[in-house]
């Protein structure tokens, strides 16, 4: 009878065990996605970049086996828009992503400037869109700033990448281009280092932003994708995991 009873709290404490576990979202590893944003995510840098850090471990946390990739950001949005099992990162919430997509918390919060060059406009700052009007402005497909000049009617030449906006800032082919302020001093930094002391951003961000995780809402997974996220981020802003991967990047 004793032996008995041992094995049935011993069968009882692994079921409870097995329980306590993180849930994977199934059998199969989750598929992320992200484009490249140095240093936010990069597939060709020795570091993989803050945001890919934190998704990666904020998964890992919650018990969530993950494969990623990259593509262009173009193709990211285009995934869950046609309702594809798969995360896209890092993306900020618009209303015309809304519609079509569901984010997750948010993991850091991003501001963009609009940069210039010194000679070519001696003085600027952001006050609102409708002054934009008056300028050569830059913008990449994938980026919200599309939408917004789109939105308040700001013309815009859509350009290939930041590297050719910044470029043509200093061919004077545009006036003002649109970057995160990470992201323009790393590409200063590798790509116009002699040219570095021309470049200037305007004092006001052109917007601030937080940065998340998308799924489709077509996604039948995307309530479980967007649950171990959250409970992933949790972890690792209390085990400072969080607090190291933004340590490596200041």
């Amino acid at each position: 009878m004793c032996k008995i009873k041992s094995l049935i709290i011993a069968i009882s404490l692994v079921a409870v065990g097995l329980l306590l576990k993180p849930t994977p979202v199934s059998a199969a590893p989750l598929r992320l996605f992200c484009g490249d944003w140095t240093p936010y995510s990069s597939s060709n840098t020795k570091e993989p970049g803050i945001t890919v850090e934190i998704v990666l471990a904020a998964f890992a946390a919650a018990g969530v086996e993950t494969v990623l990739d990259f593509a262009p950001w173009p193709r990211c949005e285009e995934m869950i828009r046609e309702g594809m099992d798969v995360a896209v990162f890092p993306y900020v919430q618009t209303p015309t992503r809304k519609r079509f997509a569901r984010f997750s918390v948010p993991m850091l919060t991003e501001r963009t400037y609009l940069y210039f060059i010194k000679r070519n406009l001696f003085e600027f700052d952001f006050t609102d869109y409708a002054a934009l009007r008056e300028y050569r402005v830059g913008t990449l497909n994938g980026f919200v700033h599309r939408e917004l000049f789109e939105q308040n009617q700001v013309p815009a030449l859509v350009v290939k990448n930041n590297t050719v906006g910044l470029k043509m800032l200093l061919k004077n082919r545009l006036d003002l281009f649109p970057m995160n302020d990470l992201v323009a001093r790393h590409e200063i930094h590798t790509n116009f280092p002699e040219q570095s002391h021309l470049f200037r951003r305007s004092k006001t961000p052109l917007y601030e932003v937080s940065l998340h995780v998308m799924v489709s809402r077509e996604n039948p997974r995307a309530d479980r994708i967007l649950s171990l996220f959250a409970k992933g981020m949790r972890t690792i802003r209390s085990k400072g995991t969080m607090a190291r991967i933004l340590k490596r990047y200041e």
